[in-house]
């Protein structure tokens, strides 16, 4: 039969279960607060933004034969797990714009999604821009 810890053992276990319960709010709370979180980690998991339908697109600017043409990216077979839920990670999107950016001849790539919510109305699109001279 297990017994309860005591002495200086009880308050290590004490702090470990607070420090515990702190970490469990304070890490889904980042998201409320600002700075460079993913909503994965935040209690708007399992909420309504997921319940929209979006059409993701990307497209990048590439150099052939001293000319800049545009083509679009197959996001679906790059990303097969990822590709419909790319509208609900900024950072993931950010990520892999940058990724394409580190290909042969890739100038610019951009990123846009148009998403349709639940009751049929049209959410803001959401359009972002990478350079690849840019810094990162």
């Amino acid at each position: 039969m297990l017994h309860a810890p005591v002495g200086r053992a009880r308050h290590f276990v004490s702090g470990f279960i607070a420090l515990f319960l702190l970490l469990q709010l304070l890490v889904p709370l980042r998201y409320y607060l600002g700075g460079e979180t993913d909503e994965r980690f935040c209690w708007r998991m399992f909420s309504s933004v997921v319940q929209r339908d979006c059409r993701v697109a990307v497209d990048e600017t590439v150099q052939e034969r001293s000319q800049s043409l545009v083509r679009a990216v197959p996001v679906s077979s790059l990303l097969p797990t990822w590709s419909e839920f790319l509208h609900q990670h900024p950072v993931v999107v950010r990520r892999f714009l940058h990724w394409r950016c580190a290909q042969a001849d890739v100038q610019a790539v951009r990123y846009r999604c148009r998403c349709t919510r639940v009751d049929g109305s049209v959410a803001p699109s959401v359009e972002l821009a990478v350079h690849c001279g840019a810094p990162r």
